[in-house]
């Protein structure tokens, strides 16, 4: 009984790594609390929720590509106000 147990969490866990994929979402495992406003391009982010290895996180674009911050950084929750379009992630 364990071992179907773990074998069903180890196909779950490959199907969402999969699902993750295919959709080409971005899933931040960590964040920074640095200032990056004079890095970030375009007037929009992403807002990403936590689930399961994935962290709660704002995703800014920049000329170097996409950036995971802190929401509670005080230079992102500016950002995010004075942004004109606000995209939601919801990653499972």
């Amino acid at each position: 009984v364990f071992s179907l147990g773990l074998l069903f969490l180890l196909i779950c866990y490959l199907v969402v790594f999969m699902f993750r994929l295919i959709l080409n979402r971005p899933c931040c495992v960590e964040v920074t609390m640095r200032n990056l406003t004079s890095r970030v391009v375009g007037n929009q982010y992403y807002q990403q929720r936590r689930r399961s290895y994935c962290v709660e996180a704002l995703i800014f674009n920049t000329n170097e590509g996409q950036v995971c911050v802190n929401p509670q950084a005080s230079w992102a929750k500016l950002r995010k106000l004075s942004q004109q379009k606000h995209v939601k992630y919801d990653i499972i």
